[in-house]
Formats: structure tokens, C-alpha cells, sequence
């Protein structure tokens, strides 16, 4: 019985059998798979891929470069600075100004908080009292307005007048400076009147009296100067 299947001539004229057939077959379909898959498989390598785009990238991080660099010379400069007090100054030098002048700031108010006493405190209290055992200039002025009352021509005028009044508070002295006007030649005589009415006032402890002179102004009226140094009895 014969054999349908085809036959393959070998190289030396004879039959191959089905099982050879196979195998070539076989060993056929592997080297053109094998084939495929290196050539698949072959990639760009890197160095090739750096020599490729090595120029490019030198280019854009020159151009980059020098873009940042003309940036920061001229056009930076004009966006973050600004004038403060009448200076130009960056971010960093307003920074620096920023805590200098909080400093200042807080420097004026301690002082000012150590000038504003408050009024409970132990400070305030010992002024108060210092200034309640201290005569007022409003005081001393109403003693002597009182006392230049008592001595008035019969039109109403002072025949006392003040130029000049010093008090220094703390020192209990009061130097008044004056004269008697008014008073014709008798100027004298009222000088030593107002002298008794002074020194009988509770206000005034004593003085010394002062030189008893009568005198002649431009107009030839007679006038009496007085310069006294009071000491106040006021504790």
C-alpha cells in the first residue's frame, strides 16, 4: 500500500520521512521568529541619542541663560523696587527698614509710657502731694491784687502798681517788683502802709524792706520803687 503524503528529495536523491519534514520545519519557523525579534529588539542607544540633541540643548540653555541674566540686570530691577522714604530699595532693603523702624517705633513707646504715668501708680501719687504743698502762682497773685486793693485813689486807680512777679515753686520766695504812683509827694508814707498791709497778710511770712526813696518820672509826678523778696508761710 502506497503513501499519499508528498516526498522530499535529500541531497543525496532519497526520501525524507514525515518526522524530518517536521523538524525542518520547525527549525525554519524559529530562525525567521529569531530574526524578527533582534530586529525588533534594537534600540537608539543613549550616547547616541545625547550626540543627536547635544546641540540643541547648548543652544536653549544659552538663549535661557542669557535671558535670565539680561532679566535680573535690567528689567527685575524696575518691578521690585520701590521708593520708601525717599530711597529706592529692594525687597531685602525694605525688609531691613520694616524692622527698623518697628524698633524705633517701640523705643518711643516705652518713653511714652514711661512719661504717661498712670494714675494709680506710687509715681503719680508723691507729684500730686509735692504739688499740694506747693503754693499756686494764682495764689500768690490774688494776695497781692488783695492787698493793692486797700490802696486806691478816689477815681479808682491802684496807687500800687506791679511790673514784675518771679516765684519758683519749691522755694517758698517771690520777688515783686513795683511802684507807688499816684500818691503825690506822700508816696512814701503810702510805700510804708503797703509794706504793714503785706507783711499782716497770713500768706506772707516776712521780708526785708526796701529802700525808702522818692523819685521824678518824665511828667514830674512823684513816684516811690519797691523790689521785695517775699518768703511764703505756706507749708
Amino acid at each position: 500500500m502506497s503513501s499519499n503524503l508528498p516526498t522530499y528529495a535529500t541531497a543525496a536523491n532519497s526520501p525524507m520521512t514525515f518526522g524530518e519534514r517536521r523538524l525542518v520545519c520547525k527549525a525554519g519557523a524559529v530562525a525567521s521568529v529569531g530574526k524578527k525579534t533582534d530586529t525588533v529588539r534594537q534600540p537608539s542607544s543613549l550616547e547616541a541619542i545625547l550626540n543627536r540633541s547635544a546641540l540643541s540643548l547648548f543652544l536653549f540653555g544659552s538663549v535661557f541663560a542669557g535671558i535670565l541674566m539680561i532679566s535680573k540686570a535690567f528689567l527685575l530691577p524696575s518691578v521690585t523696587t520701590v521708593e520708601v522714604a525717599g530711597e529706592v530699595r529692594d525687597a531685602q532693603q525694605i525688609k531691613e527698614y520694616h524692622s527698623a523702624l518697628s524698633a524705633q517705633i517701640l523705643s518711643k513707646q516705652k518713653q511714652r509710657d514711661a512719661l504717661v504715668l498712670p494714675l494709680s501708680g506710687g509715681t503719680y501719687r508723691m507729684l500730686t502731694d509735692v504739688r499740694s504743698t506747693q503754693m499756686s502762682l494764682h495764689s500768690i497773685q490774688s494776695a497781692l491784687r488783695e492787698v493793692q486793693s486797700s490802696f486806691q485813689t478816689e477815681e479808682g486807680e491802684h496807687r500800687v502798681s506791679y511790673a514784675f512777679l518771679s516765684y519758683t515753686p519749691g522755694s517758698k520766695k517771690v520777688a515783686v517788683r513795683g511802684a507807688i504812683v499816684h500818691a503825690g509827694p506822700q508816696s512814701m508814707t503810702v510805700l510804708a502802709q503797703f509794706l504793714e498791709e503785706l507783711r499782716d497778710h497770713p500768706l506772707i511770712a516776712s521780708f526785708d524792706n526796701p529802700p525808702f526813696e522818692r523819685l521824678t518820672d518824665a511828667q514830674g509826678k512823684f513816684y516811690s520803687p519797691f523790689t521785695l523778696h517775699l518768703v511764703l508761710s505756706h507749708d
